[in-house]
């Protein structure tokens, strides 16, 4: 299956990658916002094993689409949350 460009494509491909090669879970992902993405290392709070905050370090090609697919949303949207879709919730309309 070839993902597009299109701006829901591009979401869900940034999801399912921070998922594999972050090894996040989806809760874990969703819930990241721009102050918790520092370059390659993201900061997980509430994270799955309860400790309180975890950091995450993706591969830097990850961490660049990420950071030109954060900063395209927030010129497109305006909005803060990351991986939420365009409707304003956690999940495709």
């Amino acid at each position: 299956m070839r993902l597009s460009s299109e701006p829901l494509n591009a979401r869900n491909r940034l999801l399912l990658e921070l998922m594999a090669r972050g090894g996040m879970r989806v809760s874990e992902v969703l819930n990241l916002t721009p102050n918790d993405v520092d370059g390659r290392r993201l900061i997980i709070r509430d994270s799955k094993g309860g400790r309180g905050e975890e950091v995450v370090f993706i591969p830097p090609e990850l961490a660049s689409r990420f950071k030109d697919y954060i900063s395209e949303r927030r010129d497109r949207t305006g909005a803060e949350d990351l991986l939420y879709n365009l409707c304003g919730g956690k999940t495709d309309c």
